[in-house]
């Protein structure tokens, strides 16, 4: 067999769960995650800090458009806001000069991994809608959505590890009170989106005039982040990490969508979600479910619409 065969018999999707989470378990190196850990940051870092799809690519947008006054001269958002677990991986410098008056990073860490001192923004999400938003950006990347289904992703990648989101947030709400925290659920910034910039700008505390801060909106609304998707595709993670992974390349991997996911979780695994969230974060923050704990949350976004 040549060389070119072998390739692509390597180079290929995995079919099924077991070999999705034989790929997935290669993606972060223990290695690769101690260095972004071992940042030596400034008390003006700011750390995106999200479970997975839980708005870190729209915060990491609103972060650096805020503290540029309007930015498109890059080519993926990687290249303004590093992914800090995943620099290494990617061979990115963590203490190259960023654009703007500040450093920003991505993290999918909780807060007592992460470095201090810094500046954090943590968004939370309903479970039920974080797991077929999960799903549906690594389908015919990670995986082939014809061999997996998105209620055995789920079993697998989800409720097998139940520590994840439990203490993304636990850490978090423990910090609910800190002035160098602020505390977002996903679905407050859904319903008041064009508030977004103005409280993040508030809290970092960078001085937008009108025209700058339209400019800031504009590039952080959905359609102008449509209109941009290569801008948040992960293209430079896929260029990097496909063929070391054994995938092949064009896998699909776009974070922006102009259309709502179809990929609803059934009736069991519904409740096996409410289930896991009883034993876990309601067990922990005595919220009986994800809706309880987000009323219960401040919500500086609608606060601000009704000034």
């Amino acid at each position: 067999m040549n060389s070119d065969n072998r390739q692509r018999r390597v180079l290929k999707r995995p079919a099924n769960v077991v070999e999705l989470m034989e790929v997935m378990g290669r993606s972060e190196t223990p290695e690769s995650r101690a260095a972004g850990m071992a940042l030596r940051s400034r008390a003006s870092d700011v750390f995106i800090s999200t479970y997975p799809k839980s708005g870190t690519t729209w915060m990491q947008q609103v972060v650096h458009q805020v503290r540029c006054g309007g930015d498109e001269d890059y080519t993926d958002i990687y290249d303004v806001v590093p992914w800090l677990e995943m620099a290494l991986a990617l061979n990115v410098d963590l203490t190259a000069q960023q654009a703007g008056g500040f450093r920003a990073f991505k993290t999918h860490r909780p807060y007592q991994e992460l470095p201090k001192p810094g500046r954090y923004i943590s968004v939370f999400r309903d479970p039920k809608t974080v797991v077929p938003s999960f799903y549906r950006f690594l389908a015919d990347w990670y995986f082939e959505a014809s061999g997996v289904s998105v209620d055995e992703f789920a079993r697998l990648v989800y409720l097998a590890s139940p520590d994840g989101h439990r203490n993304h947030f636990a850490q978090w709400l423990e910090r609910s009170q800190e002035k160098n925290t602020l505390l977002l659920c996903y679905e407050d910034m859904l319903e008041n989106p064009d508030q977004v910039p103005e409280l993040i700008a508030d809290f970092l505390e960078v001085p937008l005039d009108a025209a700058t801060l339209a400019r800031v909106k504009h590039n952080c609304s959905r359609s102008y982040m449509v209109a941009n998707e290569n801008l948040f595709d992960d293209h430079l993670v896929r260029q990097q990490l496909d063929a070391s992974l054994g995938l092949p390349p064009g896998g699909g991997s776009s974070k922006v969508f102009s259309e709502k996911s179809d990929n609803t979780p059934g009736p069991e695994l519904i409740a096996e979600l409410d289930q896991l969230w009883a034993d876990t974060v309601g067990l922990d923050s005595g919220f009986d479910n994800y809706l309880t704990l987000r009323q219960s949350m401040p919500n500086p976004l609608q606060a601000r619409r009704l000034c």
